[in-house]
């Protein structure tokens, strides 16, 4: 008896899967009941009942709308746009004499005076002219590199200026012996230096900073991908900022890196005595100069006057991009589709069907 009141209770209609409330499932995806319904083949109402209740009439619903979810979920994550390069047919499409977006800067012409650059640059060389300590940190492709090359060569026609660049590639493993061995490479004393310890090399350091000092000579140690020292290594970054006569520093520091940076300054309580004396700045984003910006890069690479980006366009990528590499990228990428389409102006339409996120 038993078994058959269960074959028989099996065998009735409408008998119910239970899976707990799922709607919060579909509205987290954006989705709508009707979206679903539709695709499922399922009434609104019934299927808004399955969802808020729990309760499903079999297995095979159950499973087809969760297989729903699965393919939304795919279809809506958002993939990386990686770098696009503009060949040759896409540069004769729009007139192009070579890419406007990789390898671009040839000359101190291709760079464009952009107000956040400018305003990092004159921290920097503030902090050269003072001996003092200064941090920029960006996002990837916010301008960084730009902002190097414009101090370096700003720098290198300075006379009385010695810049000091640690070459050790893996910045995580930076630290006090490597800043003090680079100081006296740059400063022509290595080859006395060899075989020293620590405390020998930063005795030696402080004669030789005195040294370029009384000479009239700069000392600044510029370190790129800064986010990546350890706390340790900003510390030993203090103790030698610390070298001085008087109350006059001896070397100027500048530190450029990501956001990590800025994050580890601000958050870090052990480091409050570095904090403290770094000149902290952040670089912002392009701040709605998207249009100027992408007429100066185009016009280098042969526009002459062409409109390539319609108005619409430029407007869907400031809701997109924001910072120079990114815009870079899109900005590629929508020439390509529209290329591919046979437009010479790229259009709103055809930035949003740009795949990819930043």
């Amino acid at each position: 008896e038993p078994v058959i009141r269960a074959y028989l209770e099996s065998k009735k209609p409408g008998l119910d899967i239970s899976t707990g409330p799922m709607l919060n499932r579909l509205f987290g995806l954006g989705l709508t009941v009707k979206q679903a319904a539709e695709a499922l083949k399922l009434s609104k109402g019934n299927l808004y009942r399955y969802l808020s209740q729990g309760k499903w009439p079999n297995q095979e619903t159950v499973e087809q709308f969760q297989n729903y979810l699965e393919t939304e979920k795919e279809r809506r994550k958002k993939k990386m746009l990686t770098k696009m390069a503009l060949g040759e047919e896409h540069l004769k499409h729009f007139c192009l004499e070579r890419d406007p977006f990789t390898n671009e800067m040839e000359s101190t012409e291709d760079i464009l005076d952009l107000r956040e650059i400018s305003r990092a640059e004159k921290k920097i060389l503030n902090a050269v002219d003072k001996n003092g300590w200064v941090a920029v940190t960006g996002s990837v492709g916010s301008g960084k590199t730009t902002l190097l090359k414009k101090i370096e060569l700003r720098l290198a026609k300075r006379k009385d200026v010695i810049l000091v660049k640690p070459r050790i590639i893996e910045k995580q493993y930076l630290g006090a012996s490597h800043v003090c061995d680079s100081i006296l490479e740059d400063l022509g004393t290595s080859s006395v230096s060899s075989h020293r310890t620590l405390e020998q090399k930063a005795r030696l350091v402080g004669r030789t900073l005195e040294e370029a000092y009384r000479d009239g000579r700069k000392i600044v140690v510029l370190i790129d991908e800064a986010h990546l020292l350890r706390p340790e290594a900003l510390l030993a970054l203090k103790r030698i900022y610390e070298f001085e006569i008087g109350f006059k520093k001896l070397l100027a520091l500048v530190l450029v890196g990501q956001t990590r940076l800025a994050r580890l300054l601000k958050s870090n309580f052990d480091l409050s005595e570095v904090s403290q004396r770094v000149d902290l700045y952040e670089l912002g984003a392009l701040n709605g100069a998207i249009g100027s910006y992408l007429e100066h890069k185009l016009s280098r690479a042969g526009m002459n006057g062409k409109e390539i980006f319609d108005k619409s366009a430029l407007k869907s990528m400031q809701e997109r991009a924001d910072s120079p590499l990114s815009v870079n990228n899109l900005a590629a990428a929508a020439m390509i589709a529209a290329w591919d389409l046979g437009e010479k102006v790229v259009s709103a339409e055809i930035v949003k069907a740009v795949q990819g996120s930043f």
